[in-house]
C-alpha cells in the first residue's frame, strides 16, 4: 500500500511540475537562460558605471523570523517543558518563518498603498503592528502540515484546492493559483528559466513559495511580481527589490540552487 501511494505521488508530481514549469521547451528554456544572463550582464555593468555595489533598486537587510525562544507566546510552551510536559500535536516549530512571511502577504493585500514604500519602510510597518508577534505565532501554529481535511491521510499540500481553502480560512484571501511539487520527484530544483518563465506568467501578484533547503529543512519567501515592486522577501534575511524579472530570477536561482522546490502560492494585487 505504502509503494502504491508513493508512486502516485511521484506521477501527481510530475504532472504538477508541468504545470508548474507552464510548458518550457528546452529550446525556450536555452533561449530565457540566454535572455536572463545577458540582462543580469547589463544590470551589473550599468552599476559599475555608476560606482554601485549593486543593481538593486532597493534592500533592507531587517530579519522578521521569531525563533520560539525568542517568541513570547511560546514562552508557556516552554514553561510546561520544563516541567516534563510534552506537547502531542503539533509539535511546536523552531522558527516562525511561515507565520512571518504569511503575515507580511496579508498585510500587504490589505494595505495595498504601502506597496510604493521603500523597503525599509514596509518592513518597518509590518513590525510595529501591535499584534505583529500573536499573529506570526498564531500562523506558524497553524501551518497546513498540522492538518488534514476531513480526516483524509493526504497532505494538504499536494491538493490545490484544499489549499486555497487552507488559505481562505485562515486569512480570509484565496489565492488566484496554486501549483504543488510532491517531494517524491528528481527534479524539483529551482533553475532560474523556470522561475522566470512561472513570475511572468503571474503579474501583479504576491507568491508565497515553500521549499526545502540543501539541510532537509522546510522554508518559504514571499516574491512580488508587481511591475513597480519587484521584490523578494527572505524572513531571515530582509527584503530585496530588483530592476527586472530576469535579475531577481537570476539571483532566486543563485540563492536556491540546492534547494527543492515544494508549492506556490499566488495571490492576486
Amino acid at each position: 500500500m505504502k509503494i502504491f501511494i508513493l508512486i502516485l505521488f511521484v506521477l501527481f508530481g510530475l504532472i504538477v511540475l508541468e504545470a508548474f514549469s507552464l510548458g518550457v521547451t528546452p529550446e525556450m528554456h536555452n533561449l530565457l537562460n540566454s535572455q536572463i544572463d545577458a540582462v543580469h550582464q547589463k544590470r551589473n555593468n550599468e552599476a559599475v558605471a555608476l560606482g554601485k555595489t549593486d543593481y538593486m533598486i532597493d534592500c533592507a537587510r531587517k530579519p522578521l523570523n521569531i525563533s520560539s525562544a525568542n517568541c513570547h507566546y511560546c514562552h508557556h510552551s516552554e514553561q510546561l517543558k520544563r516541567f516534563h510536559f510534552e506537547k502531542r500535536w503539533p509539535d511546536q516549530p523552531a522558527a516562525h518563518c511561515f507565520g512571518a512571511t504569511l503575515f507580511l502577504i496579508q498585510y500587504l493585500l490589505t494595505h495595498p498603498q504601502s506597496m510604493t514604500h521603500s523597503c525599509a519602510e514596509i518592513l518597518f510597518e509590518i513590525q510595529n503592528e501591535s499584534n505583529f508577534e500573536e499573529i506570526v505565532h498564531f500562523l506558524s501554529m497553524h501551518q497546513h502540515s498540522y492538518y488534514t481535511f476531513k480526516g483524509k491521510p493526504d497532505p494538504l499540500e499536494l491538493n490545490p484546492e484544499w489549499m486555497k481553502d487552507y488559505f481562505l480560512a485562515l486569512i480570509g484571501t484565496k489565492p488566484s493559483e496554486y501549483y504543488v511539487l510532491s517531494l517524491a520527484a528528481d527534479n524539483a530544483v529551482f533553475d532560474k528559466a523556470t522561475i522566470y518563465d512561472t513570475l511572468k506568467s503571474l503579474p501583479n501578484h504576491l507568491i508565497m513559495i515553500g521549499y526545502t533547503d540543501k539541510n532537509g529543512y522546510n522554508h518559504c519567501i514571499a516574491v512580488s511580481t508587481q511591475a513597480e515592486k519587484l521584490f523578494v522577501f527572505d524572513s531571515n534575511l530582509g527584503m530585496y527589490q530588483f530592476p527586472d524579472l530576469e535579475t531577481l530570477s537570476w539571483n532566486s536561482e543563485r540563492v536556491l540552487k540546492e534547494c527543492r522546490f515544494r508549492w506556490l502560492a499566488a495571490f492576486f494585487l
